[in-house]
């Protein structure tokens, strides 16, 4: 027990703790640089700096490469983020344990060739953390399940070979080539309709992919 007392070993166990603490990850703000949507995986600047000692200027920490990014998905459905390599904000989380393998597996169970533990090149992506200064640049209307993009973003819904607003764009076009410029036409509508149709298919254009 006199050791334990010794102010010197629990200097050196300290600083030991602390050492060890230090290459510990969990989970800090990052930002996606670059995105390979073929892959879901992005380049990820890190949001904070590191001290490597008490009077050093704080540090930039490298990008870290061939980062998974999380969205809702399977391998027969998903949401995919436009722009998301453009500067995207988000949380970086990092795994308690080696992921490299089962990355580059095909999604059974791996042992991990590396025994690291909570290392930063470890994580995965998770976009959609707003910083005060850099909110969201479109508009939330909190009563309602709202899919909102920013102006100017296209949306699509459905696959290659059918999309629900290349569908209504279509059939805002064959609406419009049932009605005469002179008021008759065989929908029964008229000029006024027309030029309503076609203000519902500018406004269907901003959106549609």
């Amino acid at each position: 027990m006199a050791e334990l007392d010794n102010p010197g070993l629990m200097d050196v166990m300290n600083q030991f703790w602390d050492w060890k603490t230090n290459q510990m990850w969990t989970a800090f703000p990052g930002k996606c640089i670059k995105y390979d949507s073929s892959k879901r995986q992005g380049s990820i600047e890190v949001l904070v700096k590191y001290l490597f000692g008490e009077d050093e200027v704080p540090k930039s920490i490298p990008n870290l490469l061939d980062v998974p990014v999380m969205m809702p998905g399977n391998q027969f459905a998903t949401i995919n983020l436009p722009k998301l390599g453009s500067g995207s904000f988000g949380l970086m989380i990092a795994a308690n344990i080696d992921i490299t393998d089962w990355i580059l597996g095909s999604g059974q169970a791996v042992l991990p060739t590396e025994d690291r533990r909570w290392d930063i090149n470890d994580g995965f992506f998770i976009p959609g953390v707003f910083p005060e200064g850099a909110p969201y640049q479109g508009t939330i209307d909190d009563d309602v399940l709202d899919i909102s993009v920013k102006p100017g973003t296209k949306v699509k819904i459905g696959n290659s070979v059918a999309d629900l607003p290349g569908m209504f764009d279509e059939l805002l076009t064959l609406l419009q080539g049932t009605v005469d410029f002179t008021g008759i036409a065989s929908t029964g509508t008229n000029i006024k309709i027309l030029t309503q149709l076609a203000t519902l298919q500018a406004k269907l254009g901003q959106i549609k992919a």
